[in-house]
């Protein structure tokens, strides 16, 4: 989920849409392989807020399916033009075919710096996590990102290292996205390595 930008937003504004595509990921240690996918998606901003909520549904050629929901919100304050700090809240669950589930609670601090048409962002942030095994972990995190967004492309590259219990991974992620009025097409890769570790993932 991105939610950091630095542009000026005088008024709110509201967002739906839906993405049909397909996904090649493995999904709670136990379902694995390619499947097709919609995400519902709707979003808000604000002059110092913005937030996200996406659903989606993943169906895969071996059968099995995955339900997830997630939602964030990022209050942001500009102390320069090129410069703000914020707070962010994130939450995520996920159900499979086969009754296990899993969630995610988290929030912390952020800063962001504008450089021309780039905008980089690092922050931390502490919650819980809950797996599949049923078995609860506080988790730790850090990340850095940098988006580069001048319609109609949007571009965005990321790694974040996060501590559970006894699990310790990073991750790293980059995406392209194309608009036009208003149907968008994008793509999404990404790489796992540590306790967690695994084959990269696709999502289209």
């Amino acid at each position: 989920m991105a939610l950091v930008a630095m542009a000026a937003v005088p008024l709110s504004a509201q967002d739906v849409g839906i993405r049909v595509g397909a996904v090649q990921a493995h999904y709670a240690d136990s379902l694995a392989g390619s499947a097709g996918a919609v995400t519902a998606r709707a979003s808000w901003a604000s002059a110092r807020f913005r937030g996200v909520v996406d659903a989606s549904f993943a169906r895969f050629t071996t059968g099995g399916w995955a339900a997830q929901l997630s939602g964030g919100l990022l209050g942001m304050r500009v102390v320069t033009p090129v410069f703000g700090v914020g707070l962010r809240l994130d939450g995520d669950g996920g159900y499979l075919r086969t009754g296990n589930w899993s969630s995610t609670a988290s929030a912390g601090p952020l800063a962001a710096l504008v450089a021309g048409d780039l905008v980089f962002s690092a922050g931390v942030t502490a919650g819980l996590v809950r797996r599949v095994d049923d078995t609860a972990h506080a988790r730790f995190s850090a990340n850095l990102e940098v988006r580069y967004d001048v319609p109609p492309w949007s571009v965005a590259a990321g790694v974040t290292g996060t501590n559970a219990g006894p699990y310790r991974f990073a991750d790293a992620t980059a995406g392209l996205g194309l608009r036009a009025g208003r149907i968008g097409v994008g793509g999404l890769v990404g790489a796992r390595t540590g306790s967690l570790g695994g084959k990269p993932w696709v999502q289209g």
